[in-house]
């Protein structure tokens, strides 16, 4: 038999977050993007390890030539002498490097490489190591695409969970303290006074294109902005809550044979939850509560039971 024990309660004060309004929207986001694709690409690897003094007046020169199409470079700083390396790149300085830091980069039209240890000691060397990825097609026509792949991701291409906070920006863009009143007029007709609330959405995606032999041909991030209107119940004081609770990207090749290109058709799916809530102080009846006392139950399996034969004789 169940003990209960009564608890006198009390008027407790609480510190709570009230939901005014919350509603769920569809969204379908349609992009067109035209590409001419090539049907393999090569890569050509360089690779090389410099020092550069301490102190140097002029800059080292480690790569000088034309590439004309993109080449990912990747510079490590391994040692130096407490001063920081500058790197330039076709002749702009684009990044200071201090000891055991590396600078990785995309560059289209790469021309020159140059490192230089600027300070006052002029004793030591700095030194490291620079990679340089070339990437360029091998045959200009375009290839015969059998699977188109499309995912969210952030500004330089990495995949995202759509689901996660922050992978796709959702936030009022409209004045929080100066919100719009709309009158409005419901199905029973009560009438209500509503806000009118802006909220964007942006975010990037990247399409990639399957060739016939398995060769992927990855476009560059597309990006995508959604402007939305809500009429909901935000009062001054209150704050927006946006959240993607589902998301879909497809995309569709079609060919142009006029100007040998490709056009590529981008539909994303998005299911948004929007709410207003604000933190608010309520006056509630309550009482402390403990733990329950732990049942105890046993691992084991009970004995089994066997039913005794009965023989009766007549």
């Amino acid at each position: 038999m169940e003990r209960h024990t009564t608890v006198e309660k009390e008027i407790c004060c609480v510190d709570v977050e009230k939901i005014y309004d919350w509603v769920t929207r569809f969204k379908n986001i349609k992009l067109k993007e035209r590409i001419s694709v090539p049907k393999k690409r090569t890569v050509d690897d360089f690779c090389c390890t410099f020092q550069t003094p301490c102190g140097a007046k002029e800059p080292t020169v480690l790569f000088l030539g034309n590439i004309k199409s993109t080449a990912s470079v990747h510079l490590s700083y391994n040692q130096g002498c407490t001063e920081k390396l500058k790197v330039i790149i076709n002749g702009k300085v684009v990044t200071d490097l201090n000891e055991g830091q590396s600078f990785c980069s995309v560059v289209s039209g790469l021309e020159s490489i140059k490192v230089i240890c600027k300070g006052e000691k002029a004793a030591g060397i700095c030194c490291g190591k620079l990679e340089i990825k070339v990437h360029y097609p091998i045959l200009p026509e375009p290839d015969v695409i059998e699977r188109v792949q499309c995912f969210l991701s952030d500004c330089e291409g990495n995949s995202l969970d759509p689901l996660s906070p922050d992978s796709i920006v959702c936030e009022e863009i409209s004045d929080p303290n100066n919100r719009k009143n709309v009158n409005i007029t419901l199905p029973n007709g009560e009438n209500i006074t509503l806000q009118k609330v802006k909220i964007l959405k942006k975010g990037f995606v990247v399409v990639k294109l399957i060739g016939k032999e398995g060769c992927p041909f990855t476009l560059a991030p597309i990006p995508f902005v959604l402007e939305e209107t809500f009429l909901l119940c935000a009062p001054p004081g209150t704050r927006v809550e946006c959240e993607i609770t589902d998301f879909e990207c497809n995309a569709f090749v079609t060919h142009l044979p006029k100007d040998d290109c490709k056009q590529i058709d981008i539909s994303i799916n998005l299911c948004q939850s929007i709410m207003t809530v604000a933190n608010v102080k309520l006056e509630v009846e309550a009482a402390e509560c403990n733990p329950r006392p732990d049942q105890p139950f046993s691992l084991c399996p009970p004995p089994m039971s066997i039913n005794e034969c009965v023989t009766s004789l007549l």
